[in-house]
């Protein structure tokens, strides 16, 4: 992973944001994430998971 997302800013683009994205729709569960910063560099990922109660409906 780390030659590929040399930077937060792609990772997060082309990793996190659609998996979370994708896991919020599809399963029974809101998922966040919290960036862990060291001045203006991140320096850890902090995910909270939690069930989410509202019945997911196709349209």
């Amino acid at each position: 992973i780390e030659h590929k997302y040399q930077t937060y800013k792609s990772l997060n683009q082309q990793l996190l944001r659609p998996c979370i994205d994708e896991l919020n729709k599809k399963s029974d569960l809101a998922v966040t994430v919290e960036t862990i910063k060291k001045g203006r560099t991140v320096v850890a990922l902090h995910f909270r998971f939690k069930e989410d109660k509202q019945i997911k409906m196709t349209i």
